[in-house]
């Protein structure tokens, strides 16, 4: 088969999906922040919910319609104790360990999937020294992995596995401060 490519212009258009490390970062700006934010052109994801999830359960409020978020922040406003569900999202668990902590809340975090199975280590180290206390709880379902026994949570690559209060089909931490 014989291709010839000859130069042309170029016409059309193209949607170029939104950043979702961005649309997170964004949505717990807007969350923190004082006052009511928009965010559009936001790519909704089950990672996206999961974030806007977290940060709703610090006491911010939302009003999605499509790619197009209003949020009423907190102003970094302490809510009390809450229980966060991140679901498979590794960047929701990442980015709100930090926040929660900075805040001061007493957190329950929670996770399905692989999402028990990523490292947390270095939070445990670094916000120790400043602390924050992390209680493994639960293993979400221990069958995923043989290296995991029932009522035991892994803390990541190299850490000792840290006996849990229960086992059962979710995972929780509990960060402390």
């Amino acid at each position: 088969m014989d291709i010839c490519i000859r130069p042309s212009v170029l016409r059309g258009g193209l949607e170029v999906p939104a950043s979702k490390s961005c649309a997170h970062r964004s949505i717990i700006c807007a969350a923190l922040a004082e006052g009511v934010s928009h965010l559009s052109g936001v790519t909704m994801s089950k990672d996206i919910e999961a974030t806007i999830g977290a940060m709703r359960a610090l006491g911010a409020e939302f009003n999605v319609n499509g790619g197009d978020i209003t949020v009423r922040g907190t102003g970094g406003r302490k809510t009390g104790k809450c229980v966060i569900d991140c679901n498979e999202s590794g960047s929701t668990l990442r980015f709100i360990i930090p926040v929660a902590a900075a805040i001061g809340e007493d957190t329950e975090f929670h996770g399905r999937g692989r999402l028990p199975q990523r490292p947390i280590d270095i939070f445990i180290r670094e916000l120790g020294k400043n602390g924050v206390r992390f209680v493994p709880l639960v293993v979400l379902d221990p069958g995923h992995s043989s290296d995991v026994a029932p009522g035991t949570v892994p803390l990541g690559p190299g850490s000792k596995e840290q006996k849990a209060a229960d086992s059962s089909s979710d995972s929780a931490w509990n960060s402390r401060r």
